[in-house]
């Protein structure tokens, strides 16, 4: 329920906000970029719709894999303050929902 939450004000906040909250969002990503991280989102979601018991273990590679986007897309367009926050936050959501998964098993 709470991913559906999450989602849900992740797209009001981009309709709202369509240039983010970042400065210069061009320095951080261009057209292409965008697109494959909509993709990690839309398999991600695709994923928790199939398999919804293993939701945990889905965010866990999601939010690892938007770790090695942001990398790859850092190193292309140059780091900005945006890169870094995304990847602590990125990081501290993969360590929680690890800690998650390890009390369900």
């Amino acid at each position: 329920m709470i991913i559906y939450i999450l989602l849900i004000i992740f797209g009001c906040i981009a309709l709202l906000y369509p240039n983010g909250k970042v400065q210069k969002m061009t320095d951080s990503y261009d057209v292409p970029d965008l697109i494959q991280a909509w993709g990690i989102y839309a398999i991600t979601m695709g994923l928790i719709l199939l398999y919804p018991r293993h939701k945990i273990i889905i965010l866990i590679i999601c939010f690892l894999t938007s770790i090695l986007w942001h990398i790859i897309v850092a190193r292309k367009k140059g780091w900005t303050d945006h890169h870094r926050h995304a990847l602590y936050l990125n990081l501290g959501a993969a360590i929680s929902h690890l800690f998650l998964f390890m009390n369900i098993k």
